[in-house]
């Protein structure tokens, strides 16, 4: 059925984490191993959306979220209660230092499920050459009984658990996979989320071009500067702008939990139990300067960045006015003083922050002399 242009309406996209992950569709986050992708998505993002709290600061849709294992249980529930137990925490503290925790929503795991195990996403190949597949058996088990939930979010870890020994590097096994993500996306309505791996360059996805391309965002996870401490960097967001690249820290959690016997049944008795949770923490998006456009003469800046000593009139004037605020200013007085656009003034200052002309305090986000 064709429909003129003029006759469609203009929705703006919905969110389920407000400009990062729509409410229905596709995508993936990638990394290498150890740098904390299942804490940062089975952890910090399910509960995020089961809770209806904030995930990086943004705000979520609460609903159901299943996180199907490909691996089995593992370690997922003692993650989830980390979590919580961690949230808890935070809480009490905030209350110590007289700050409102009563209005926020509870936090528990009551809206968090797990699928323990793998099922197969791929479609199966049909003769009629119309390029369509059926899904399969394992995979309409899973939608039938997810359906009953009306789940916001599933989760898949990890992407190749999922693939029912395809390769995920052959193009037309990775358009049936991606043909069999879509069908739960279509039949639940809800936002899929797959967790992948990075390639051996720790660069691109591992897998097909098709499955980047096909999917409608795509986060990359990639090692911090610091210890234990990694990067969330938007590469793709189909639906609007890439959100500004933030970050996290990995913190251990330990408390006591009960102790069951072989039955599941309780002993009374309590053992120590540890693991990790996330910290979210702000990172100025001028940390990754590819993502601002360049000018003219911010071109001939980096062309000429190999000069010894070479700094554009802008530099100059931007570090001057560093140089005379020893209590710290901020990028806006910066630009203001100049009566310069502070979008363009954000290269420059980077440029001046790596040369070592200035110095940035990244938690208060206000420059000082060098």
């Amino acid at each position: 059925m064709l429909v003129n242009s003029d006759e469609m309406e203009s929705i703006p996209p919905n969110w389920l984490v407000d400009g990062m992950i729509p409410a229905k569709g596709l995508g993936f986050v990638y990394g290498p191993s150890y740098v904390g992708k299942s804490f940062l998505v089975n952890g910090e993002l399910a509960l995020a959306v089961a809770n209806g709290t904030q995930f990086f600061g943004r705000d979520t849709r609460s609903g159901a979220v299943i996180v199907a294992l490909g691996e089995g249980e593992s370690d997922a529930a003692i993650r989830k209660d980390a979590r919580v137990i961690r949230e808890r925490s935070d809480r009490e503290e905030s209350a110590r230092m007289g700050i409102d925790v009563d209005s926020l929503p509870e936090y528990d795991g009551r809206n968090l499920y797990f699928w323990p195990g793998a099922f197969t996403v791929p479609v199966t190949r049909v003769g009629n050459g119309n390029g369509e597949g059926e899904i399969t058996p394992s995979l309409r088990r899973f939608i039938e009984c997810a359906r009953k939930l009306k789940p916001r979010m599933v989760i898949l870890d990890s992407l190749s658990d999922f693939s029912g020994g395809l390769s995920i590097s052959n193009d037309t096994s990775a358009n049936r996979m991606m043909l069999g993500i879509k069908e739960i996306v279509r039949e639940l309505e809800c936002a899929v989320l797959v967790i992948a791996h990075s390639d051996k360059s720790g660069r691109n996805m591992l897998g097909a071009g098709r499955l980047f391309n096909a999917a409608d965002f795509v986060v990359k996870v990639e090692p911090g500067k610091e210890k234990n401490s990694a990067l969330l960097i938007c590469e793709k967001n189909k639906y609007g702008v890439k959100f500004a690249s933030t970050g996290y820290s990995l913190e251990n959690v330990e408390w006591l939990a009960a102790e069951y016997d072989d039955e599941g049944e309780p002993t009374g008795m309590l053992l120590p139990a540890a693991s990790a949770t996330i910290r979210p923490f702000d990172l100025d998006p001028i940390d990754r300067p590819e993502s601002i456009p360049f000018d003219d003469d911010v071109e001939m800046e980096e062309r000429t960045n190999g000069q010894k000593g070479f700094r554009s009139e802008l530099s100059l004037d931007a570090i001057g006015t560093i140089s005379a605020r020893p209590d710290g200013i901020a990028m806006k007085e910066i630009a203001d003083s100049l009566s310069v656009d502070p979008g363009k003034l954000k290269v420059y200052l980077f440029n001046a922050v790596k040369r070592g002309d200035v110095r940035k305090d990244k938690r208060t986000g206000l420059y000082y002399p060098a």
